[in-house]
């Protein structure tokens, strides 16, 4: 298999919306649906085995990069008070997890 230059830059564009650390936890933790910043928080850390070690920086700014990148959609009730924000992935991104998906089992399977 030759690699051209599309993959190359393909790999690089995933990287660049994946390798924060924190990005792929936030796209499994909203892959079912909307939902409040504490929910995501608390699915994270579920999934981490109940270990509360996602700070709230770091969730924040994980959010905010990817509401950037185009994964993410926030929204926001003003119509109650504190306003109720919410995220979602967007169908860019779910489009991103299903191709990545092959990838990730064929990586597993590598020594």
């Amino acid at each position: 298999m030759s690699i051209d230059h599309d993959f190359v830059e393909g790999a690089a564009a995933v990287r660049r919306l994946l390798g924060p650390k924190w990005s792929p936890h936030v796209m499994i933790a909203l892959g079912d649906g909307r939902k409040r910043y504490n929910e995501i928080k608390e699915s994270i850390n579920q999934r981490l085995d109940g270990r509360d070690c996602l700070h709230t920086k770091v969730l924040t700014d994980t959010l905010r990069d990817m509401e950037a990148h185009g994964l993410v959609h926030r929204f926001e009730n003003a119509d109650v008070f504190p306003p109720a924000v919410t995220y979602e992935l967007t169908p860019g991104a779910y489009e991103l997890m299903a191709a990545i998906g092959p990838a990730a089992s064929a990586a597993r399977e590598l020594p």
